[in-house]
């Protein structure tokens, strides 16, 4: 983007600037500075230079500019190129945005609007390589709805697509202040805090009860999961420490279920 602020900056050398992006497709909403009118059309003013863009990347994507100057354009020649120059800047933007758009969902999952799996195990190797230089702690969750298949023959696979997004919501609300979240496959899930096993315990402990309490209030029937915890200090690769993880969820499945386990 770094071209496009040249141009917004060194051109039109505005004293007010506005950019707005939306992403509806996967809640995705970011502005930065002050609109004061809105519109549904773009425009250009010349006296004094007032410009507003409002394009859309595709029918779940849109992107406003604004930027006014104190600057009166009154030369013909002088409009022209400042209009290629708005051209020019659309072009740049849009081509960029879209980019950078695309990329952002091919890490999506498209019914959660979680990371997948191919970023969460991008961000593992962070916190890996992270932990290897600087000695911090973190833990991993894996996690997954009780008795889903149940859920999807009971009350069919729409219903059970509204439970896996209502849990999403649930478990992204509570921990990304902590960590990540992602959708790992099916109805697992998994995740990745900063800090200590007792932590993840706890927040995860947090979680299960709001399912636990909040469900059937959410969906029309009780929903549970259960969670398997390790850390870091417990194994030294990665496949080891999700490995473990994946014993423990196991383990919880296997005592009763709607529990967390961590030993």
């Amino acid at each position: 983007m770094r071209i496009t602020s040249n141009v917004m900056v060194n051109v039109f050398k505005p004293n007010r600037l506005y950019v707005s992006v939306l992403d509806k497709k996967y809640n995705f909403d970011i502005s930065v500075g002050l609109l004061p009118k809105f519109g549904e059309k773009s425009y250009l003013n010349f006296e004094p230079v007032e410009v507003y863009i409002k394009e859309k990347i595709d029918k779940d994507c849109e992107y406003a500019i604004y930027m006014s100057s104190e600057r009166h354009v009154h030369d013909v020649t002088e409009q022209q190129k400042l209009m290629n120059n708005v051209i020019l800047l659309e072009e740049l933007f849009s081509g960029q945005l879209r980019g950078l758009i695309y990329r952002e969902r091919a890490t999506m999952d498209p019914l959660t609007g979680l990371y997948n799996r191919w970023k969460f195990n991008s961000i593992f190797d962070e916190y890996m390589q992270n932990s290897k230089t600087s000695g911090e702690e973190f833990s991993v969750f894996l996690c997954d709805v009780d008795s889903f298949k149940k859920i999807n023959d009971t009350y069919g696979h729409l219903k059970g697509d509204e439970v896996l997004r209502v849990l999403a919501k649930i478990l992204e609300e509570n921990i990304e202040s902590a960590g990540i979240v992602a959708r790992y496959g099916g109805e697992e899930f998994v995740g990745i805090l900063k800090g200590d096993k007792d932590k993840c315990v706890t927040l995860c402990e947090n979680v299960r009860r709001i399912i636990e309490d909040k469900s059937a209030e959410l969906l029309g029937f009780k929903v549970t999961m259960s969670f398997g915890i390790s850390s870091c200090r417990e194994k030294e690769t990665k496949s080891k420490i999700l490995g473990l993880a994946d014993q423990r969820l196991y383990k919880a499945k296997e005592i009763g279920k709607n529990r967390v386990c961590y030993d």
